[in-house]
């Protein structure tokens, strides 16, 4: 008998419940280091913070 081996279907069939809770982390993760780029960029540009 063959090693099982799973395809990614399979594989997340299986791990659903494990792929997307890290799943979402990682996307809000990056739409958050995302906003504090461009809210950081309009702080540099503000009248209100400049010298």
């Amino acid at each position: 008998m063959p090693a099982a081996s799973l395809t990614v279907k399979e594989f997340v069939r299986a791990y659903w419940m494990l792929i997307v809770p890290f799943a979402g982390y990682g996307v809000g993760a990056y739409f958050d280091r995302r906003s504090t780029e461009q809210l950081s960029m309009f702080r540099n540009k503000s009248k209100l913070f400049q010298r």
